[in-house]
């Protein structure tokens, strides 16, 4: 049976004394609140155990770092301040205040980047492992552990175990990435995601571009264009019928298609990946964790599985979840075709009302890119 987890510590030097509740301490500069037989729900209820983390932040005016683990499959952590959430992670919504951390404990800012990278490992055991280096106390910690082994509990900052991880983990980039990218055209242009019947709103003189997943029009503003449909294909804008347009168009503004696909379905918000068995092997059937914000976009030619972020990078991943390599394009990857990747930047004009200048947003740039391997 999967274990579901939590645990609260305070973050201070001198021993934590409440009428209603007990403290110990295994590791230097942390006590951790051991509840009492009638609040055993604090050690696997989300809701009740952040609400007395938050509480006792606010009773005793100190740091107070909450922990929880769903079902070995999910974790969230966050630290509370004067009954305020100061900072947190989790895994399955947004994040608040992570570069703050590391101040918050008391640690340099140097530190802000080791955690940045922990927060990436798709293993969540040895996240784990790795978070209770960081901080230095013992995050999965339950009764009947205690009671096994009292000394499991005793957790001290280290770099050891970080090290091995950062060194197995390390991804080629860039010039030195197996993986890279030829710029194949590039082109003014606008997003657009709406329904395809609001193309009879849009600006005089742009072609209307119809693609998979967003809605794009390119701008020749010398010449006035009239409005066509294209889609992108084989590493092409490729005009289209109208009918064809009809028959395949649909706002994908939010990605619906990729959750949809025949080989491959996001799930656990994103979180993961489920392979179909008509994935090509050694993928075949396999559900992997996705590295931290990066989301699934589609196997290439050579049936290798890319994956793609919002800071405009895109990477191969094997069938475990672990990065490969990685690349960086310019603008946001909006689609993919095989080997084939279109992005889109946006740009701002200045215009100048009433002697006024003023920035407005009203087009961007359209790349088409082939990745290769070296």
């Amino acid at each position: 049976m999967a274990i579901t987890c939590a645990s609260i510590h305070v973050l201070c030097e001198e021993s934590v004394s409440i009428d209603s509740d007990s403290f110990a301490s295994w590791s230097p500069g942390w006590y951790t609140l051991i509840p009492r037989e009638e609040n055993r729900a604090l050690l696997t209820d989300p809701e009740a155990s952040s609400k007395k983390a938050k509480a006792l932040s606010k009773t005793l005016h100190k740091t107070v770092l909450w922990f929880f683990m769903f079902d070995e499959d999910v974790l969230c952590f966050a630290l509370y301040s004067d009954g305020k959430t100061a900072a947190a992670f989790n895994a399955l919504s947004s994040d608040k205040n992570l570069s703050k951390i590391p101040a918050l404990v008391g640690l340099e800012e140097s530190y802000r980047k080791r955690l940045s990278k922990i927060l990436t490992c798709a293993d969540i055991e040895l996240q784990i492992q790795l978070l209770e280096e960081f901080f230095g106390v013992k995050l999965l910690l339950y009764p009947e552990m205690l009671a096994e082994d009292p000394d499991c509990a005793v957790q001290i900052k280290n770099t050891v175990l970080f090290k091995r991880f950062e060194a197995e983990n390390k991804v080629p980039s860039g010039k030195s990435s197996p993986l890279q990218v030829m710029l194949l055209f590039e082109q003014d242009g606008v997003l657009y995601d709406s329904d395809w019947s609001h193309k009879y709103h849009q600006q005089e003189g742009c072609l209307w571009v119809f693609q998979k997943h967003y809605w794009l029009y390119t701008c020749e503003k010398a010449t006035g264009a009239a409005e066509k449909p294209v889609c992108f294909r084989d590493g092409q804008l490729e005009f289209i019928s109208d009918e064809e347009m009809l028959k395949h168009g649909t706002d994908q503004r939010y990605n619906a298609t990729r959750s949809e696909n025949p080989l491959f379905q996001h799930v656990d918000c994103y979180d993961k990946l489920l392979f179909s068995e008509d994935a090509p092997q050694p993928y075949t059937g396999k559900t992997i964790r996705l590295p931290r914000g990066f989301y699934g976009l589609g196997f290439d030619e050579k049936k290798r599985f890319l994956v793609y972020n919002e800071k405009s990078s895109f990477a191969w991943i094997d069938e475990n979840g672990k990065l490969m390599a990685k690349q960086h394009v310019r603008g946001d990857i909006i689609d993919h075709d095989g080997d084939y990747l279109l992005t889109w930047e946006e740009k701002w004009d200045t215009v100048e009302i009433n002697g006024i200048s003023i920035l407005k947003r009203w087009y961007g740039i359209i790349r088409g890119y082939r990745l290769f391997y070296k």
